[in-house]
């Protein structure tokens, strides 16, 4: 296969992202039984992503073939903090939003008991 656009790099690390992810999760991994706090482990991990996709890019693609990489893994693949608080929000309104409904259910069933 020859490599010969941004399009040819950006389409091999998109195939890519199941390793990607499978080494970030063992990177945190080891580092968090190594004893690193979760958020020092997650960082260190997204860096070793990062790092190893604009290796990939640069071997298959020379300097604009990491330069794509890096950016196709750290704005496609990765969670930016925006979304990140997003879905906690949403996790804490759901969770709400179960509560309520747990508890009205309860109400109910008691009420007709």
């Amino acid at each position: 296969m020859s490599i010969n656009s941004k399009d040819d790099v950006t389409g091999l690390i998109a195939q890519s992202v199941d390793l990607l992810k499978t080494l970030q999760n063992n990177v945190v991994r080891v580092l968090l039984d190594a004893g690193v706090d979760k958020a020092s482990a997650d960082v260190v991990s997204q860096g070793v992503s990062q790092l190893t996709a604009l290796g990939v890019g640069k071997v298959i693609g020379g300097t604009n073939g990491a330069v794509v990489a890096l950016a196709v893994d750290t704005n496609n693949r990765q969670l930016h903090q925006s979304e990140i608080d997003k879905a906690r929000r949403y996790v804490g309104l759901f969770r709400k939003v179960v509560q309520r409904r747990g508890s009205e259910r309860h109400n109910v069933m008691t009420t007709n008991s």
